[in-house]
């Protein structure tokens, strides 16, 4: 197999692989389980990793030092405190949100964690235009 070249970075923050069977032929959706098994390639960009369902015979343990396609999504969750205190509703949501993501096979990178005391609101509902649902009388 060859080696990546010094421009493909190394990182830290890396989530476990996740299996690139496809369900059906053709299909743009993967099995995305876990993986623990690796289809090496002599072209280090082809290498590809597999849940135990979709290993096959020659597949090899995943080595320690991987080359993997990294996703980083950003976006604004929303999580209902589990209590009034700031910095209890803060760390809570914090370890729900990182198990959850461990459970898909990510790895949080938490920028910035807010917490604000809102009220929901109830929408008033439309009313009927005047006339509507009467008839001539």
């Amino acid at each position: 197999m060859s080696t990546p070249p010094n421009t493909v970075p190394a990182v830290v923050n890396a989530p476990p692989p996740r299996c690139y069977h496809r369900r059906e032929p053709g299909s743009s959706m993967p099995c995305g389980e876990l993986a623990v098994v690796a289809r090496l390639s002599p072209d280090w960009f082809a290498v590809a990793y597999f849940c135990r369902e979709h290993a096959a015979p020659g597949d090899v343990e995943i080595p320690a030092e991987h080359v993997f396609r990294r996703v980083g999504l950003q976006l604004e969750v929303y999580i209902a405190g589990a209590g009034m205190s700031d910095a209890v509703a803060r760390a809570e949501a914090v370890h729900r949100l990182d198990r959850a993501i461990q459970a898909i096979g990510g790895v949080a990178d938490i920028a910035a964690v807010r917490s604000v005391m809102v009220r929901s609101w109830v929408q008033p509902q439309a009313r009927e235009p005047i006339g509507a649902g009467k008839g001539r009388e």
